[in-house]
């Protein structure tokens, strides 16, 4: 199935094993960023709708952690609804490709914590107590 012309759950699988460092988390962010670029969505919640629907998609069409997806797109979705809306008192668009490129550096920012973080719970896990 098609999400604004983007076939959400082969673009996360292939973001998924393409990029094996990147987080789950953040290869969702980079398919919901995909989603919106293509989308034409006219109102904040016709784009909200069309993000969670992705989200569904991805969390029920690819094998992976379904909570590391859920935690990534609803920061997305928190950082898009909060972006138009200090948008809205500047222009009136909902999100300019200026607030997009913010935000794909954010999500490299991201992925690198949460490496780090799984890496360290799973050294704390294991018992390996050499950090």
């Amino acid at each position: 199935m098609s999400v604004a012309g983007v076939d959400v759950p082969s673009t996360f699988a292939h973001l998924l094993k393409s990029e094996p460092d990147v987080a789950t988390a953040v290869a969702a962010i980079k398919t919901l960023i995909l989603v919106l670029e293509k989308c034409s969505a006219t109102t904040l919640q016709e784009l909200i709708e069309l993000l969670k629907n992705a989200t569904k998609e991805m969390k029920d069409k690819v094998d992976c952690s379904a909570c590391s997806v859920q935690s990534g797109c609803e920061l997305f979705l928190r950082f898009i609804t909060l972006a138009s809306q200090l948008e809205e008192a500047v222009r009136p668009t909902m999100l300019t490709f200026t607030s997009l490129a913010k935000l794909f550096l954010f999500t490299e920012f991201r992925g690198h914590a949460l490496r780090d973080v799984d890496q360290g719970a799973t050294l704390f896990a294991e018992g390996d107590d050499s950090s």
